[in-house]
């Protein structure tokens, strides 16, 4: 016996998939880019200085205030030439100055390690996991194209489908002559 599935159910199915995929971007775009005080923060990898471990356009998920970080950890780090920008690499050396630690870090793909040593106050956080690519993703939904063609256009189609739906039961309903009840 062949299963066939109906036409409503398969488009239902649709809508729903596409509903949850437009809110799933939406919560995963504030968690990005929003400046939420959670003790687990996203960040996308925009370089390939990390590569193989972690590919340009991943997108990294970093552990705020780790109790220690270690030689050969990967953390997420202010820059320290642009305090707008994070970088994330591995931890080569670690050494004292004073009383704070600070760190020598380096780019997996990168043959030298970065000109600069990194003070405790402007580690973010310890990288825990990875998921590859979907920063792309990430990045493209914050532009005006992509809300429109990953959040805006998948909410009007489904509108429009369920505005037809509403206009094929007022035409059927006319067509058996059955009294609608009036707004006043």
């Amino acid at each position: 016996m062949k299963l066939i599935w109906p036409k409503h159910t398969i488009l239902f199915t649709f809508k729903v998939l596409i509903f949850c995929l437009a809110v799933f971007m939406a919560i995963l775009s504030a968690l990005v880019y929003l400046p939420l005080k959670t003790p687990l923060k996203m960040f996308v990898v925009l370089s390939g200085s990390m590569n193989p471990v972690i590919p340009a356009g991943s997108i990294v998920m970093v552990e705020r205030e780790p109790v220690s970080i270690q030689k050969g950890e990967v953390i997420t780090f202010i820059h320290p030439n642009k305090p707008l920008e994070f970088v994330t690499h591995r931890v080569i050396n670690v050494e004292s100055q004073g009383n704070t630690a600070v760190y020598q870090t380096k780019g997996d793909a990168n043959n030298i390690p970065d000109q600069w040593v990194v003070k405790k106050e402007a580690v973010w956080g310890k990288a825990t996991f990875v998921v590859p690519f979907l920063g792309y993703l990430i990045n493209f939904a914050k532009t005006k194209l992509g809300v429109v063609l990953i959040i805006a256009l998948p909410l009007f189609l489904i509108a429009a489908s369920e505005m037809t739906v509403i206009v094929k039961e007022i035409k059927r309903l006319r067509q058996a002559k059955i009294k609608l009840p009036q707004l006043d």
